[in-house]
């Protein structure tokens, strides 16, 4: 039986010299992303614009590069290198130059107001597009690990201890290069120390500077509390927040690696070096674009209604109705968020133990946090309170499903609180950037 194979040949070269153009299709995202980066604005990039030192590549250009990259699921540095030579895509938005893996870092490291500027610049395209149209806002987080091991967490107790037994050391170090004369025979001046000397001093050094970081840490979350504290409105329901110790514990923990990361409970039981990343996103469940971000360090949502919704209704003061699931349950900052913008906030509440007792002694603040509760209660009851947590399950939550399972981000590239904010913005933007492509690619063929 006669077969017919297509013939591949490897050594004749090419008679005419292909384009990039032909490489990439008229409805791939790289040319979505290249157009979209190209309308944001350069001012707020760090960039050498004086000219002097070695060329830089364009700022649009490692823009839409980390867009196009991340939103296809590769989100290391060095990996995001080798796609400039392996991926046709990425070649078209490099121009075939093959930026090296420290410049691609660099940038992604210092550049987050370019980030921010491009998000708001990618939601006005979805408005012109008809994409987005803001009503009702779905609030939700999710715990997404540390670029940290979880061995490196120390207690206060802990560290003190290893601080103590560097001491030693350094002693016993000190006495064995006294003896041998170690200083006069390695340097002319007999100033430089062995080099196992020189590790424990770096080692206790970092012991001592990661004791002052936690006592730093522990005195600012105290004063931000008691600042808190003060400016709860006592005529409103809620009860203010507790009172945070100033001076710090034995128990108390910090990761040597990350310091802003802690221990945060997982899914699937146990605890890791974390953060609780939080995403504001359109209630449309055919466009789930996502219209605010944010990351902290506590374990669950109940302090993050507030900061949420302020930044969401900055960027969008449209919004009318915003859905949470029960751990928004904060009755003071819902209070405050429909008394100051006029938003109906949709949260089941969580049943109190001491809910709906009886009893002869009953302050004036519980009966107005009773009596307010009674009325959350009476809007998830309401027509669109029963479909709100559908409807917020079916948006929000896929959200984060799709970034965790389909894009693959389980954990964070870069540490420090400031820089996991700027990432986790960069993996929202990719995610805005890939749903607009494909609704417009649906648009067209509709």
């Amino acid at each position: 039986m006669a077969r017919r194979l297509v013939s591949i040949d490897r050594e004749t070269p090419m008679l005419m010299p292909p384009t990039i153009q032909e490489w990439v299709g008229r409805d791939d995202m790289a040319r979505f992303v290249v157009d979209a980066v190209g309308a944001v604005s350069q001012e707020q990039c760090r960039y050498n614009w004086r000219g002097s030192g070695d060329e830089q590549y364009p700022p649009h250009m490692m823009l839409a590069l980390l867009i196009y990259c991340y939103a296809n699921g590769t989100f290391s540095s060095r990996k995001i290198e080798r796609a400039t030579y392996r991926d046709v895509a990425v070649r078209y938005i490099t121009g075939d130059t093959h930026p090296d893996h420290d410049t691609i870092a660099t940038f992604r490291r210092e550049n987050g107001q370019l980030f921010q500027a491009c998000f708001v610049r990618v939601l006005e395209v979805a408005k012109v597009l008809k994409i987005k149209c803001v009503g009702e806002v779905a609030i939700d987080g999710s715990i997404v690990e540390a670029n940290a091991s979880k061995t490196r967490v120390l207690s206060r107790e802990q560290m003190r201890k290893q601080e103590v037994e560097l001491e030693q050391q350094v002693e016993e170090l000190l006495e064995r290069a006294r003896r041998a004369e170690v200083r006069e025979a390695q340097a002319e001046d007999g100033h430089r120390l062995p080099d196992e000397l020189v590790q424990v001093e770096k080692r206790r050094e970092a012991m001592k500077r990661a004791l002052e970081t936690l006592g730093k840490k522990t005195a600012h979350r105290a004063a931000q509390r008691q600042q808190e504290r003060q400016d709860f409105d006592r005529s409103g329901p809620g009860s203010p927040p507790r009172a945070l110790e100033v001076e710090v514990q034995d128990a108390d923990t910090l990761n040597l690696t990350d310091p802003d990361a802690r221990l945060l409970p997982q899914k699937k039981g146990g605890y890791a070096s974390s953060y609780n990343v939080q995403a504001a996103v359109q209630a449309a469940s055919n466009a789930p674009l996502i219209l605010a971000t944010a990351v902290c360090d506590q374990s669950n949502d109940r302090r993050q209604l507030e900061p949420m919704i302020e930044r969401t209704l900055a960027w969008h003061p449209d919004t009318k109705r915003v859905l949470v699931d029960s751990g928004y349950d904060n009755s003071a900052q819902i209070y405050k968020m429909e008394q100051r913008h006029r938003v109906v906030i949709y949260c089941p509440p969580e049943e109190k133990c001491d809910e709906g007792r009886k009893s002869l002694r009953r302050s004036e603040a519980r009966e107005r946090t009773e009596a307010y509760r009674q009325g959350m209660r009476a809007c998830m009851k309401s027509s669109f309170g029963r479909q709100s947590q559908r409807l917020r399950s079916t948006t929000v939550e896929p959200v984060f499903g799709w970034i965790k399972k389909t894009l693959g981000f389980q954990r964070f590239h870069l540490r420090g609180l400031a820089k996991v904010n700027l990432e986790w913005n960069l993996v929202c933007l990719a995610f805005n950037f890939q749903l607009i492509n494909r609704l417009t690619r649906i648009q067209k063929m509709a």
